[in-house]
Parts: structure tokens; sequence; C-alpha cells
């Protein structure tokens, strides 16, 4: 499976982007689709998706184009970098992501939706959040402000920021008939992407944990762990592979070990459950009470 990669970059006009900067870091978090996925604080706007309507954050597959909310009027230099840059005849979904405090959860998107269809995800940072990571698989790394993205949203991944500093992205989700063969699809020739194969990528080297290390850990959180901590350590497991050399994949390895060590039977159950809805498979518009 491919690696996530930079596949492009924006010269980010930050006289134009400092206002909306801002107003983003004073914006109140909502109720939203896929809450459970996250502790912290994690919200995201919507400026395009199949109704216009600014509420609507989940994503859908939808024939024809996107359309505008009314959030585009709102943060109008945002909006503008989708419009010169890419092509939107294909743009399903266009969102600001911010995070901050918060963990998201190991999972797979687009488990619900039609396999007959070709995902892209594209993140473009807006901002320098230092302490703000992403991991696929084993693939840890930062992303710097104005880098284009393709993350790979089908592999097991999660995301993390360790500071009160909010991580602001644009996201924008594209979908396909057709096997899509070269990325380039979906920018505009008007465009002012910057264009170079020799990217550096700031990857995260973390230190081992041997089998010893794990056993322990595993052991230790089966003595404590009950219907009343279950959530909390879920999030606290959700952090292990960005500070220890583990792949994200692992985690519900060693969360099933621990749920079977405590003999608790609906913990058990639960962790099954939780798997499966985040990695396996989930019908649409399904949510999951962790």
């Amino acid at each position: 499976m491919k690696k996530s990669q930079i596949i492009g970059k924006l010269n980010l006009d930050q006289s134009k982007l400092v206002n909306e900067i801002k107003n983003l870091n004073n914006s109140s978090k909502i109720s939203e689709e896929y809450d459970e996925f996250s502790s912290g604080y994690w919200e995201n706007l919507t400026l395009w998706n199949h109704n216009g309507n600014d509420e609507n954050t989940e994503y859908s597959n939808f024939s024809g184009s996107a359309k505008k909310t009314k959030k585009t009027k709102e943060y109008p230099y945002i909006n503008s970098l989708i419009n010169k840059n890419f092509k939107v005849e294909n743009l399903k979904m266009a969102r600001i992501r911010m995070l901050s405090d918060a963990v998201l959860i190991p999972h797979k998107d687009f488990v619900e939706l039609d396999r007959n269809q070709s995902y892209i995800r594209v993140f473009i940072p807006l901002n320098d959040a230092k302490q703000s990571f992403h991991c696929e698989e084993n693939f840890v790394f930062r992303m710097r402000p104005g880098e284009i993205w393709h993350l790979n949203a089908e592999s097991i991944h999660n995301a993390i920021n360790f500071s009160p500093k909010r991580r602001i992205s644009l996201c924008l989700d594209f979908a396909f008939d057709y096997e899509v063969t070269s990325l380039k699809e979906i920018f505009s020739e008007e465009g002012n992407i910057l264009s170079n194969s020799n990217y550096e990528i700031e990857e995260i080297i973390r230190p081992n944990l041997d089998k010893k290390q794990i056993n322990s850990l595993i052991f230790g959180v089966s003595q404590i762990i009950n219907k009343y901590n279950f959530k909390e350590l879920v999030f606290v497991l959700s952090k292990i592979n960005f500070m220890y050399n583990i792949p994200a994949n692992d985690f519900y390895d060693i969360l099933l070990d621990i749920c079977n060590r405590s003999k608790n039977n609906d913990l058990i159950k639960k962790a099954y459950n939780l798997k499966r809805y985040m990695i396996e498979k989930r019908e649409f518009k399904e949510r999951f009470e962790i």
C-alpha cells in the first residue's frame, strides 16, 4: 500500500491568511459526525459538500460536484486556494480541520462507502503546529504549512496534537468513477502549485519498545481497565504509536490482549466491536459509543 506523500506546495499569502486563522482560533466547538474518533478538540468546518449546508459535516457519495456552503464567505482566502489550484469537478467535500490537545483513534476512512469509487484525500496545513503529528501504519510525520499531502486514508492511521495550539488544515476529498493514474488530475492548470519531487519529509523517529516492555504494559492496564475507564484508556493507548516505534496497526491487538487478560466479557466484546467499526466495516450513518 502506497505511503502518504507530498505532491506539491502552495505559497501561502500570510497577509491574507492571518485574519482567517485568527477567526478559526476563536471559533467554538460544535457537535458533529464521527466525534467518537477523537478526544480533546477536533472540529471540521465544511466549505463544500453535497448540499451546501455548512452544518452537514459527514462525507457521503453523490453524483456531480460539491456545492459551496456559507462558510466560504467567512473564509474567502482559504476558499480561493481551492478555486484557484484544484479542479472542482470531482471534489466531493472540502473542510477546515482543527485539532488541539487531542488524539484520534487508529482508523480507516471510506470503509462505509462504495468500493467501486476511487477516493483521493488531500491535506494542506495552514499554520505551523510543531507538536502535531500524523501516523500512517508505522510512518509518523509532521505536515508543514503549504505542503500539499496526498493522504492514504484507506490505511490504518491516526493523528495527534500534544499542544493547545490548534493545528489548522484544509482537507479536500475527491472521488472518481475510475482508477486515477495520476494525482495531477486534481490540479487546475491555472493554479500556482510548486512542483518538486525532492521534498524533504519530516519523519519522526521513535524509540523501540521490546516485547517484555509491551507485555508489562498489557499486563498492567489489564489489571485496572473496567467499564468506567475503558474510553479514557482507549485514548491513552492511541498515543503510544506517536511516542514509541509501534505501528498504529498494533493498537487493536494490544487493546484486545488487555481486555482478554482482564477476563471481562463485556470489555472483550466492546473491543472487538470497536475494531470492526474503526477499521473493518461500518454502515453509513452508523455510530459507536466508546
